[in-house]
């Protein structure tokens, strides 16, 4: 019924490269939810903690800007009824961190480098342990994931998840109710820079 256009975009991509598998980057962040208490205390240790996680990255900070997004919502929209950390409305900032490497880069390269993006992290993690993430900004490993991504919100998601989804056929990486030994994330394996490989 409707046509394919994958053959179009192949040709396209082999038109301006002899490897259409080498065309573009592949981008990967870390983020970390600030919450306003931290800037009213001491706001210089939280510049401190920006530059070393900036440090952390090593080679790859040299290129990619630590992004600070002063977009968090107002705690008179936290109504109770979202699935996102409360955290977030009471967050002055949304600090990200950002790596990137073309797309024929080798597995141990990409490791280093997500290990030098988790290690930048750690330094927002430390100085901000009350803080949380956003889901679709987070690091791909992110540590305690359940409690940085929803905070108090997960044990209720997890009853909404058994009532709405009880054979837990709906699930994404890191996600409610994901099964960590599904063999369809086997792939995230190989770049899991904590785990031996």
């Amino acid at each position: 019924m409707y046509p394919a256009y994958g053959h179009k975009w192949l040709t396209l991509l082999s038109s301006h490269s002899s490897h259409p598998l080498s065309v573009g980057i592949t981008t990967t962040l870390a983020s970390r939810l600030i919450p306003k208490h931290y800037f009213q205390n001491n706001p210089e240790t939280f510049a401190q903690a920006l530059r070393d996680g900036q440090v952390q990255l090593g080679e790859s900070a040299s290129d990619q800007p630590i992004q600070i997004l002063a977009d968090c919502p107002p705690p008179q929209l936290d109504t109770g009824d979202t699935s996102v950390n409360k955290v977030w409305y009471h967050s002055l900032w949304h600090t990200i961190y950002s790596a990137t490497w073309p797309t024929n880069t080798t597995a141990p390269v990409i490791r280093e480098k997500m290990r030098a993006l988790n290690a930048a992290a750690d330094e927002l993690r430390k100085f901000a342990p009350d803080g949380g993430v956003y889901i679709n900004e987070a690091y791909v490993f992110e540590q305690n994931h359940e409690q940085a991504f929803w905070g108090d919100n997960a044990a209720r998601l997890y009853e909404i998840k058994s009532i709405y989804d009880p054979s837990n056929i709906f699930q994404g990486w890191q996600t409610v109710g994901w099964d960590s030994n599904d063999p369809i994330y086997s792939c995230y394996a190989a770049l899991d820079p904590s785990a031996s490989n």
